[in-house]
C-alpha cells in the first residue's frame, strides 16, 4: 500500500517543480531528504528508505528553487452568489520569511465604469491569510476577470499572479435550474468505468424557492466529502449528464472537498448550479452513444438509501 502514498507525494513534488526529474526523485530518495528514517539508520531491508514524509519532501523542491511567493490558491473563481474567498500567501525555498523582502499585494483589471474597484483585499501587505471581496454594484450581467499580484521588494524574486473570475448574475431574474438533487461522496472514492462516482449520502428532490435551493443532511462520520448537485432529467438515477445541470462545491470549475470533525460537526455549504455545454471537448471524435462529461468532472449516482434528510 506504499505506492500510492509514494506516487501522490511524488506529485506534490512535481506541482512545486514541474521539471522534476525521476532521477532527481531517487537522488532525493537515496540521500534520506523526503523520508523519516525508520529502523537501522538509512535504507534496511525492513523499513526500506522510511517512512514518506510529504512536507519534507515539498518543502525540499521548494529550497532548491531558490526564494519564492507560494499562495494555497493560484486561482479564485466568483460564482453568483459568493462575495468572498480566502487565500494564504507563505515563503518558499528561504530558512527565513525575512529573506523574501516586504510583500506588498496589489489587485489590477478591476475597475468599473465609475473609477471604483469592483475587487478588494482586506490588507496590502505581509504573508498570512488574505480576504478578496468582490463589489457586483453596477456591474452588468456576465463575468469579468482580474489578477492579484503579490510581490517581493527584493530584486530576483518573481511576482505571484492571482487569476480573478467573477460572475455577475441578473438580480431581476429569479434562478431556477429546476428540480436539483443534492449527493455527498467520499473525497477518496474512486470513479467506476463509465465515469461515474457513487455516493454515500443526498437529498431528496428539491425546488427553487427565489432562486435558491435549501437542504440539510445529517447523519455523516467524520471524514472528507465532496458535495455536488445536479438535476436527473432522464430518471437514470444518476445526476450531472449531458444535457443536465451540474455543481459541485465550492464551484465546478474548482472543487474542494469538505471536512467533518469533532470541533466542526455543523457545515454550512454553498454551491451554484448551472446547465453545461457537454459539447466544449477535447475529443474530436466521440463513438455513437458515449456520455462526454465536462473535463475534470464525472457524473454522480444519487444513493439508493440516502441518510435522513430535512429541507429548510
Amino acid at each position: 500500500m506504499a505506492a500510492p502514498h509514494v506516487a501522490g507525494v511524488a506529485a506534490l513534488m512535481k506541482s512545486a517543480k514541474a521539471d522534476l526529474t525521476h532521477v532527481e526523485f531517487l537522488n532525493y530518495l537515496n540521500a534520506g531528504e523526503l523520508t523519516q528514517d525508520l529502523g537501522s539508520e538509512g535504507r534496511d531491508d525492513l523499513f526500506g528508505y522510511g517512512l514518506i514524509d510529504a512536507q519534507k519532501s515539498v518543502l525540499k523542491v521548494q529550497q532548491d528553487l531558490g526564494p519564492q511567493i507560494l499562495s494555497s490558491n493560484n486561482s479564485l473563481f466568483f460564482n453568483v452568489s459568493e462575495s468572498d474567498l480566502n487565500f494564504i500567501i507563505s515563503a518558499g525555498g528561504v530558512s527565513s520569511e525575512n529573506e523574501l523582502g516586504d510583500i506588498s499585494a496589489a489587485v489590477f483589471d478591476v475597475i468599473k465604469d465609475d473609477g471604483r474597484s469592483w475587487l478588494s483585499l482586506n490588507q496590502t501587505a505581509g504573508l498570512g491569510s488574505y480576504t478578496a471581496t468582490v463589489d457586483r454594484s453596477d456591474l452588468l450581467e456576465g463575468s469579468y476577470e482580474g489578477r492579484i499580484v503579490i510581490s517581493s521588494s527584493l530584486e530576483g524574486i518573481a511576482d505571484l499572479i492571482i487569476t480573478v473570475q467573477l460572475q455577475v448574475g441578473n438580480p431581476e431574474l429569479s434562478a431556477n435550474a429546476g428540480i436539483q438533487y443534492v449527493v455527498i461522496n467520499d473525497a477518496d472514492a474512486i470513479a467506476d468505468d463509465e465515469g461515474i462516482f457513487p455516493t454515500i449520502a443526498g437529498s431528496s428532490a428539491l425546488i427553487a424557492s427565489d432562486g435558491e435551493y435549501n437542504y440539510q443532511i445529517f447523519g455523516l462520520k467524520k471524514g472528507r466529502y465532496n458535495v455536488a448537485t445536479g438535476s436527473d432529467l432522464d430518471f437514470d438515477n444518476i445526476i450531472c449528464d449531458a444535457g443536465e445541470s451540474c455543481g459541485q462545491y465550492p464551484t465546478l470549475n474548482q472543487p474542494k472537498f469538505v471536512t467533518i470533525t469533532e470541533e466542526d460537526r455543523h457545515l454550512n455549504v454553498n454551491m451554484s448550479v448551472n446547465y453545461l455545454n457537454y459539447l466544449n471537448s477535447n475529443s474530436s471524435t466521440m463513438s455513437q452513444g458515449s456520455t462526454v462529461h465536462p473535463i475534470g468532472f464525472a457524473a454522480y449516482k444519487k444513493p439508493s438509501s440516502p441518510l435522513k434528510l430535512k429541507s429548510k
